[in-house]
């Protein structure tokens, strides 16, 4: 645990807790411009229900991507070119102190998305009329599962094939964990069974993950 923290604050220069707050207050800034912009053009041309229903679900969805994001840009490179991972390599225990940084960085995006969903859900009922409370549910544990599934395509070498598949498997995830929410109503069984495999799923994935990358890392 002391080298995860180690090597996620020698990467990051922050800690667990501010890192996480910036995660946060990025998915929750974004959402308020959503939700904000929708009500001001609400105020213009009168009330629309359903697209603000549409355009609020739609800002949920997008911001539950962001610490995805986030990480993928943030640790998935091992090249000494990029920020950081030179000095890193100086440091006594390095890749295990690499190991704790990524581990930390995916363990915070599931939590800063769990945390955004209760989130979601207050402002569904405030906002939303007829708000349909399986589907944020839905969004933010499919989210969690995609963040573990997207980590088993960081380990490909070829940049711009491993953005265009981590795009698709972010979007595919949590967009279908949402839609199949809104299809089922008042049935919420989809949402702890995602949650449980984001959770089953990202060891296993952070053991591929630096089983793939131990042989290329360099002192």
């Amino acid at each position: 645990m002391k080298k995860s923290i180690k090597g996620f604050i020698l990467h990051t220069g922050d800690s667990i807790g501010f890192s996480l707050v910036k995660m946060l207050s990025m998915q929750i800034f974004i959402f308020l411009v959503f939700s904000l912009t929708f009500i001001f053009l609400e105020l213009l041309e009168g009330e629309n229900e359903s697209g603000r229903a549409i355009f609020i679900y739609m800002g949920m969805l997008f911001c539950s991507i962001i610490p995805i994001a986030m990480t993928l840009l943030g640790s998935v490179s091992i090249d000494k070119s990029f920020p950081g991972m030179k000095f890193f390599r100086t440091v006594t225990d390095s890749f295990e102190c690499y190991k704790g940084l990524i581990t930390v960085r995916n363990v915070l995006c599931i939590v800063s998305n769990l945390i955004f969903t209760a989130i979601g859900i207050i402002a569904g009922y405030i906002f939303i009329p007829e708000f349909q409370l399986a589907a944020v549910l839905n969004l933010g544990a499919f989210s969690c599962l995609s963040v573990s599934v997207t980590l088993l395509v960081c380990t490909i070498r070829i940049e711009w094939l491993r953005a265009i598949l981590t795009m698709i498997i972010q979007i595919s995830i949590t967009l279908g964990g949402f839609l199949l929410g809104m299809a089922a109503g008042d049935i919420y069984y989809a949402a702890p069974i995602a949650l449980l495999l984001g959770i089953v799923i990202l060891p296993l994935s952070l053991k591929r993950y630096f089983k793939k990358i131990k042989p290329l890392w360099k002192a």
